[in-house]
Parts: C-alpha cells; sequence; structure tokens
C-alpha cells in the first residue's frame, strides 16, 4: 500500500471508475479512494454538512496510511464544489479555525466540469436541499466562492488547480470559474469532444491533468480594483439623481433581487481589492439585509438605505462587528438636496476600513 492518497469524489452519477484508472497508472506507491461523501440527487443535507464530512473523511484515511505521502484531489462536477469546501475547511476556514494536517500535504486539486459559479436554476431538475444550496446564487454557493478568492488572497496558497472542461458541455462554461482561474497556479484544460457527465472517461488529459506538469494558463481576468456601487432599482427621480450624481465615479449595479447574490460574486472576482457599497430603499434594503445574515463572507464598506423595511432591531452592530458592513445610514427618506451628500458618503473610503477592503485585517467569520 502506497503513501500517497488520491481522493476522487464523483457527480451526481456516482460513477467511480475513474478512479480505479487512475490507481492502476499512479502506481503502488499511490492509494486511490471513492469518496463514500457526495452529493446525491434528491438530498436534503445541507452541503456544509457534506463538506465537513468529506473533509473529516479524509482526514481519516489520510491518517490511517500514516500521514506521510502526498494528496491529490479530484472532483467531478458538483464532487468539485464539495471537494473545494472540504479544503477550506481542512485549511481553518471554519466554525473552528484549526488547521487540518492533511491540508499542507495536497499538491493539487483536480475538477472536472465543476461548476464553480453554481448550477443554473433552469438545470436543476432535482429537488433536493442540498442540490438548492449549489444553484447559482444560492447563499451557500456564494459564501463558498468568496471564502475561496478570501483564503487565495490571504494565504497565498501555492496548490496547483487545474480545471478540465468539455467542448459539448451545456452545463458549465469557461466563464463560471473566475474563481478558481485567476491564481498563480491555475490551469485550464478544454477536452475536445467531451461533454459534462462524459468527462471523467477522457483518460488521457484526466491522467496528464493529476500526474502531469502544471503549466499555469492565462487567467480569464486580472483583477481590476475598483469602487462598485450596488443600487437599488427605482423609479423615483431622487433615486434617478443619486445615480446620476455616482456615474463616472464608481461603477453602479442595479440588479434584480433574485440575481444579486450571483452578481456580487461576479463582482467581488472581479473587483474585490477596491470597495464596494450598496444603496438601497424598500425592499431593497430587505435584499441587502437578508443577503447579510445569510452569507457571512460578503462584505460591503458603505452602506446608505432610505424607507427601509427592514425590522427595527435589524442587527447591524453584528454586521459591523464581523466586518461585513463599514458603516450605515438610515435616513427615513432621501431628498434631492441630499444627493450630492449621499453620493459623497458613499464613495468615502474609512481609514479603518481600507485594510479591510484589501483583506489584511479581516475578523475570522464564523
Amino acid at each position: 500500500m502506497g503513501d500517497n492518497l488520491l481522493v476522487y469524489v464523483p457527480g451526481l452519477d456516482g460513477d467511480p471508475s475513474p478512479a480505479a484508472r487512475l490507481a492502476a497508472d499512479l502506481g503502488e506507491s499511490w492509494r486511490a479512494e471513492v469518496s463514500p461523501v457526495r452529493v446525491r440527487p434528491w438530498s436534503n443535507r445541507s452541503a456544509a454538512a457534506l463538506a465537513r464530512e468529506l473533509s473529516a473523511w479524509i482526514a481519516g484515511v489520510w491518517a490511517e496510511m500514516g500521514g506521510l505521502g502526498r494528496i491529490i484531489l479530484v472532483g467531478h462536477s458538483v464532487g468539485g464544489l464539495l471537494l473545494r469546501h472540504a479544503y477550506l475547511i481542512a485549511q481553518g476556514d471554519d466554525d473552528s479555525r484549526e488547521m487540518k494536517a492533511w491540508a499542507q500535504r495536497v499538491s493539487r486539486m483536480v475538477l472536472l466540469a465543476a461548476p464553480n459559479r453554481g448550477v443554473e436554476a433552469r438545470r436543476l431538475s432535482f429537488t433536493g436541499r442540498t442540490m438548492a444550496e449549489l444553484r447559482r446564487g444560492a447563499p451557500y454557493l456564494t459564501d463558498l466562492r468568496l471564502r475561496w478568492l478570501d483564503h487565495f488572497d490571504r494565504a497565498g496558497d501555492r496548490i496547483q488547480v487545474v480545471q478540465l472542461l468539455g467542448t459539448l458541455d451545456t452545463v458549465v462554461t469557461r466563464d463560471d470559474s473566475l474563481d478558481v482561474e485567476q491564481f498563480g497556479n491555475a490551469r485550464h484544460v478544454t477536452v475536445p469532444g467531451a461533454e459534462h457527465h462524459t468527462l471523467p472517461r477522457s483518460h488521457r488529459l484526466l491522467w496528464a491533468a493529476v500526474a502531469g506538469p502544471v503549466r499555469p494558463t492565462t487567467p480569464l481576468l486580472t483583477v481590476e480594483p475598483r469602487t462598485v456601487v450596488f443600487l437599488s432599482r427605482s423609479r423615483d427621480r431622487t433615486w434617478q439623481a443619486l445615480r446620476q450624481a455616482l456615474a463616472g465615479r464608481a461603477d453602479v449595479r442595479t440588479v434584480p433581487a433574485r440575481a444579486f447574490l450571483d452578481e456580487y460574486g461576479q463582482v467581488y472576482a472581479r473587483h474585490r481589492h477596491g470597495a464596494i457599497h450598496f444603496a438601497g430603499h424598500g425592499d431593497g434594503a430587505r435584499v441587502l439585509g437578508q443577503a447579510v445574515a445569510a452569507v457571512p463572507a460578503i462584505m460591503f464598506g458603505n452602506v446608505y438605505l432610505a424607507g427601509s423595511r427592514l425590522p427595527p432591531g435589524f442587527p447591524w452592530s453584528r454586521a459591523i462587528e464581523r466586518e461585513q458592513i463599514g458603516r450605515v445610514r438610515d435616513d427615513g427618506n432621501l431628498a434631492v438636496d441630499q444627493v450630492p451628500e449621499v453620493a459623497s458618503y458613499l464613495l468615502e473610503v474609512q481609514a479603518d476600513a481600507a485594510d479591510r477592503l484589501r483583506l489584511d485585517g479581516r475578523a475570522a467569520r464564523t
């Protein structure tokens, strides 16, 4: 039995065969294990609970082997999302803040068409809780994206991440992998003729991704520091005036509530070293409140509210303590003569917020 460990987490189809082929090629110094922890089509377990269980299972297998060798993680489709979270947990990104020894032995993660931006709602034919939490723009999925970006920004993690994607894949596109491709040791591999469910059968390219040299590809984007203001949609002339006052000074985004978290994730991936602010009224304030409550990793610098429909006791102080919010101003109404002042408030960067916005001193998120 070898000292090194390869972990394979299947997608929804549960096919374990890629692990057997990889094990045969890796030789006697490697042991390949198929995870018993995976996403099942109608599962009602929380995705976070599955990720914690997967992390603990990997720790147990590795310890049983003596805890000395290298580890390679391979995940197909939604199995790749579980692997990403399990790895972050092992790196101390959970309530315990405890780094697990096995995480330091991971040299490579291979993602086979992982829907890193989440699964589009129109493609969800399963109704269980787990798949709902992996939907594009779902709170859990958004939180995972933000935590991944924060971890690699802060830790300078040198793990090699390879994403394989078939040319006939109708579920995942390369644009969905902004989070995993933008760091120095990442590689994108295009697999000709492969569909989403057939990709793991492309053994030659899968073998190269697991055992071959990793030559980083040019990322899809370079992170561009930019000031972004999320603004509630409104036909009110005063709010239109605020939008005009911000134009040219900030990238102003107005998005429907159902797309808010997905858009935030995209903005964070592209512009997180700048500043992200929010201005909302009525139901727009409720959208912000729901996001702050459901996504611990979300962060805004300045928040301006008017005519808020949030309950009076909304815990803003807790959000500020957790560094989700820099500061909050809540007015009853926005008057026309207030527009210049509010625009300046939104665009002002607080001295104590600068480090937070650049991820240099963020408090632990629990």
